[in-house]
């Protein structure tokens, strides 16, 4: 008597481990099914990201070698000493005044007759 009670508690405490396993098993299965479609549309917008990088990179560089080769162009827009473009992350905001830039060179003073602005002295304005 004492070893079918024992034995049905075995058979009980078994059925109860595979269903937990089971259980487990399931919800791993889920997760994982949900991780492979989140890292497919990750590589999907990364793929995507890469491509307009490299567009943006060509169009700058077809800008790039337009306004070298354009002697007018150099004469509208001031020149800047000491900005190392390597330095410059994408996203940052410009270390200085951009009117600058946009509006031209200001009338009077040495730095503004010229054309030419001294990065430091830009940014700390």
């Amino acid at each position: 008597m004492k070893h079918q009670r024992r034995r049905a508690q075995n058979r009980a405490s078994q059925r109860a481990f595979r269903h937990r396993k089971d259980k487990r098993m399931k919800e791993i299965g889920e997760q994982l099914a949900d991780l492979q479609e989140r890292h497919n549309e990750l590589t999907q917008s990364y793929d995507t990201l890469q491509l307009e990088y490299s567009a943006i990179k060509e169009e700058m560089e077809t800008f790039r070698r337009k306004y070298e080769s354009s002697s007018i162009s150099r004469s509208y827009l001031p020149v800047i000493t000491g900005w190392n473009t390597q330095q410059a992350e994408l996203g940052e905001q410009l270390p200085f005044d951009s009117s600058v830039l946009l509006h031209g060179p200001k009338p009077g003073g040495s730095q503004e007759e010229s054309g030419a602005y001294d990065l430091d002295s830009i940014i700390s304005k």
